[in-house]
């Protein structure tokens, strides 16, 4: 089916991580567009409505004798990034280290800033597929993650939990609350509008007349994390990803997730990927934006 494809398997404890790199002509590429980090949305939700969510958020920070915590995530409904999740990071972000008296708020635009050092798309900031990673990166003790639900114009329902160190240096739920909201109209529009990842770079799309397709050269498979082999949990994780000159993955973006520690698992793998660049019609290396699969599937049959 696919124009190009690399496929490989991870023999080891009996589990598989299958990698596919294509084309856009095999795959309906999700829009992206250059841009700066987000500005102060006119549909940002009122002080009032921000003060209700991280009262009780900084209330159950104290009380949990939590240090440092960062926001990360606020997806929905669907698991997009909305323009009304992005303002809810920024204002949730603000209003936190405003009272943080006895705990720390890492500052959103450090968090963007850490993303891009390691080459994944600063937007991933306000999804909440990659939180625990983000957590557990930047040295957070805890971590906010936040979700938009339930919408029936003009009514949503924000559900706000609050994850700490658990065991074996994991993330667990430590609390999680609703709060439910009535919207202006122009707050309800941005909810459903969805957001345009901001790219550190020009690129060119895998479907470039006269450009050739970048192409993975050495693309060992994600390591199965140990969430999803105690759990059995398989899928595949779809990303976008900036093919740059240099044959190095930039801007990763994930589009579908699976969760279980799958789609960290797929990010940590491709960002040690090598490319061979694309190419212009003059043979020059172009970057190139483009899609990427990781399949994950486990085996219980006996290895040879």
């Amino acid at each position: 089916m696919y124009a190009k494809g690399i496929k490989a398997a991870i023999s080891a404890l009996c589990l598989a991580a299958c990698v596919t790199f294509f084309s856009a002509r095999c795959y309906a590429q999700e829009q992206t567009s250059l841009g700066v980090a987000p500005t102060a949305n006119p549909a940002a939700l009122s002080s009032q409505q921000i003060e209700d969510i991280t009262s009780k958020l900084a209330t159950e920070i104290a009380q949990g004798k939590l240090k440092t915590i960062v926001v990360v995530g606020a997806a929905g409904p669907k698991d997009n990034i909305t323009e009304l999740g992005v303002s809810l990071v920024t204002e949730v972000t603000a209003s936190l280290a405003q009272k943080s008296g006895r705990f720390k708020v890492i500052d959103a635009v450090a968090v963007r800033d850490f993303l891009r050092q390691n080459r994944i798309a600063a937007d991933m900031l306000y999804s909440n597929v990659l939180a625990q990673w983000i957590a557990d990166h930047v040295k957070a003790d805890g971590y906010v993650s936040l979700r938009l639900g339930f919408l029936s114009d003009p009514n949503a329902t924000i559900t706000a939990r609050l994850f700490c160190h658990g065991p074996n240096n994991k993330f667990v739920l430590m609390a999680s609350f609703d709060v439910n909201l009535r919207l202006s109209e122009s707050q309800f529009q941005s909810a459903e509008l969805k957001h345009d990842a901001a790219l550190k770079m020009p690129v060119v799309t895998s479907s470039a007349a006269g450009y050739s397709m970048a192409r993975c050269v050495h693309c060992p498979p994600p390591r199965y994390s140990d969430q999803a082999r105690s759990e059995h949990v398989e899928g595949v994780v779809m990303l976008q990803v900036t093919v740059t000159t240099e044959g190095i993955a930039d801007d990763i973006l994930v589009v579908k997730p699976v969760g279980a520690g799958l789609d960290a698992a797929a990010v940590e793998g491709i960002r040690g990927w090598k490319f061979k660049p694309a190419t212009d019609p003059k043979g020059n290396s172009a970057a190139m934006r483009v899609p990427i699969e990781v399949t994950f599937q486990l085996y219980t049959g006996k290895q040879p």
